[in-house]
């Protein structure tokens, strides 16, 4: 996905700088704009290349996480706050997907946990890596506070730098 945004904004990019050369009047302006597209060309890549992986994987955490907030809630329960995010949570080089809700309910445990174990999830990034593994809990904080939780983890960080 991340060459994909990459490549929707290098093209862009690239209409840009023909219309910036086809609307110069003379040939003198002309060549400078020739010049100039080819110097700023090459950052501008680059610069898109380690933009374009963490617009992409904002968006498989969108994703990701869209499913475990769009999961009803267990009877007589109400959610209390809800986090997403794409990072490390343990040693580095490598991007986790993180959503969390915090859900508060007069059921025990086991009922929680019961009601969330029929959840199906689908990885953040389709197949994963041979080292990625899934995840589902559900942890009591305090009296009637549980904090339900899908993580993703174990892929490549490339190009991202919340992953290293």
């Amino acid at each position: 996905m991340s060459i994909v945004v990459f490549l929707v904004l290098s093209a862009v990019l690239f209409g840009l700088l023909f219309l910036l050369v086809r609307r110069a009047k003379n040939s003198r302006w002309r060549n400078a704009s020739v010049t100039l597209a080819g110097i700023g060309t090459l950052p501008t890549l680059l610069m898109l290349a380690v933009l374009s992986a963490p617009i992409a994987n904002n968006l498989r955490l969108a994703r990701f996480s869209a499913q475990l907030f769009r999961y009803p809630l267990p009877p007589n329960s109400r959610e209390v706050a809800r986090k997403a995010e794409v990072g490390v949570t343990g040693n580095g080089d490598h991007c986790d997907f993180v959503a969390s809700r915090t859900v508060e309910s007069r059921l025990p445990l086991a009922a929680v946990r019961a009601h969330y174990a029929q959840l199906q999830l689908k990885r953040a990034i389709g197949g994963g890596t041979g080292d990625s593994q899934l995840t589902i809990d559900v942890e009591r904080t305090t009296t009637g506070l549980y904090v339900v939780s899908a993580v993703d983890y174990g892929y490549y960080g490339i190009f991202d730098w919340r992953c290293f």
